[in-house]
């Protein structure tokens, strides 16, 4: 049987449970509270939000003269600024990489329930 067919992509997705108010106003000062003020309002205004960051597995299993196809996803890193730098998006993405080729590793052998 041939070998399934495995491509990693990086996927983001809205992170709903990140809230601004958690990140922001935590320097008393003056100039940082002005930073965090227009940062917030960048925020209301939809010019960034809050993102996880996952790797996902898009997996083709060979079946008779045909394919199967499926996905599996990293359990993501969340609470991401998604105007964050491109550099970090990637080292995150990286991250999540590695743990999706375990979590692929360990399904090399398996247990019926």
């Amino acid at each position: 049987m041939p070998n399934a067919l495995v491509k990693i992509v990086r996927r983001f997705a809205a992170d709903a449970d990140a809230n601004p108010d958690d990140k922001l106003f935590n320097d008393p000062s003056p100039e940082a509270q002005a930073a965090d003020r227009a940062r917030l309002a960048a925020y209301v205004h939809g010019q960034w939000a809050y993102i996880g960051v996952m790797a996902a597995a898009e997996i083709r299993i060979p079946y008779g003269k045909d394919f199967i196809v499926t996905e599996i996803e990293s359990p993501g890193l969340w609470g991401i600024e998604s105007d964050s730098d491109e550099d970090y998006l990637n080292s995150v993405f990286e991250d999540e990489k590695k743990t999706l080729l375990d979590m692929l590793e360990s399904l090399k052998t398996f247990e019926m329930e």
